[in-house]
């Protein structure tokens, strides 16, 4: 059974440049609130979170649909390539779950939706730091939902 949300605060957060997704959200009658974040960046990502709970304190749900690639065979995979793919695909996700999600578990109320990629099964071909990233969102949506399931 569906069931419809109460009246939200804001419906979406996406890139500033997103007009598209802005007129698509506000012609189903909702809120769009554009803003801009590094995710790659931990202390901009904190800065992020903390704006957003401060414009709207109660968040009913989180898309963690955030990723990024950067292709090189591994033999030569760059460690920066690696450290910046891993922040965007595993870090970022880990700690808006973790923060928006200890706010759910006490209310008892929300939900939270990964988005991974076939890389998550497959491995890929010369994108070691993405696979591993969405590999480990795999692991990061059952770690939770382990912890967090019967609350």
């Amino acid at each position: 059974m569906v069931k419809p949300l109460p009246e939200p605060t804001a419906s979406a957060y996406r890139p500033a440049s997103n007009r598209k997704a802005a007129r698509a959200v506000s012609g189903w009658g909702r809120n769009f609130h554009a803003c801009h974040a590094d995710f790659s960046a931990r202390a901009a990502l904190y800065a992020f979170t903390g704006q957003v709970k401060k414009d709207h304190p109660v968040i009913d749900i989180l898309v963690n649909n955030a990723g990024t690639v950067l292709r090189k065979p591994a033999a030569g995979h760059p460690d920066a390539y690696w450290d910046e793919v891993v922040a965007v695909s595993q870090t970022a996700p880990f700690i808006l779950t973790r923060g928006t999600g200890r706010e759910m578990v006490a209310r008892r109320a929300g939900k939270i939706i990964f988005t991974a990629s076939l890389l998550t099964f497959q491995g890929g071909i010369n994108v070691p730091g993405y696979a591993a990233g969405k590999g480990a969102v795999g692991s990061l949506v059952k770690a939770f939902a382990n912890e967090w399931a019967g609350r």
